[in-house]
């Protein structure tokens, strides 16, 4: 790439747009150094004007491609189309996302799950979520009891009213038996598991 007038790439990405550029569909990164030919879209930094939102849905398929930007004109490169990939549940690296701190309480024959809120405009809401034999459930891969879209609330009634989601124990707790409590917090592009709480069902 020649040095000449260069000025910066753009990282563009677009859902709709089969060849997206810089600046009709917007752009992820720009970056300054004409020999620097890498960029990771690791859903961390919001997009910039786009077709999709700020972050990038795992297991969409978009386009993405990079323009050249100098003084005088434009250089479009070509597209390729990819899934963003599914992104692990327990990345703890991911910047910005709040774990459910929860904590739990026996009152009669139930348990009370309560945790701190969370105020994330990307909060879809919380998973409460129960393993008999998995020390760290976590939502989707321990199905869950409740699905609470309501911000607002921030605790649960545990007292097998209302049949398990695609658990390892069946669809109620048994009485005597322990297990593990947590809930997860689900984003728009990230879901964070809370702590777990290792209790018995009265």
């Amino acid at each position: 790439m020649s040095k000449e007038n260069f000025k910066y790439y753009k990282v563009v990405i677009s859902k709709n747009s089969s060849s997206p550029k810089y600046p009709d569909d917007g752009y992820l990164y720009y970056l300054t150094d004409v020999n620097n030919t890498t960029a990771v879209i690791d859903n961390k930094t919001p997009y910039n004007g786009g077709d999709f939102g700020k972050y990038l849905t795992p297991g969409q398929k978009y386009f993405f491609s990079v323009t050249a930007v100098y003084n005088d004109k434009k250089i479009y490169g070509n597209s390729i189309s990819l899934a963003f990939p599914p992104q692990s549940t327990t990345n703890n690296t991911a910047k910005g996302y709040t774990s459910p701190q929860v904590s739990a309480k026996t009152d009669g024959s139930k348990i009370i799950l309560k945790w701190q809120p969370i105020y994330d405009e990307r909060l879809n809401g919380y998973k409460v979520v129960i393993s008999k034999y998995d020390s760290s459930p976590k939502y989707p891969d321990n199905g869950y009891l409740y699905w609470i879209t309501d911000k607002n609330v921030s605790s649960a009634v545990i007292d097998n009213s209302k049949p398990y989601n695609n658990g390892d124990f069946g669809e109620y707790l048994t009485p005597g038996q322990k297990y593990y409590f947590s809930v997860t917090a689900v984003y728009k592009d990230f879901k964070k598991p809370g702590n777990t709480i290792y209790m018995e069902f009265p």
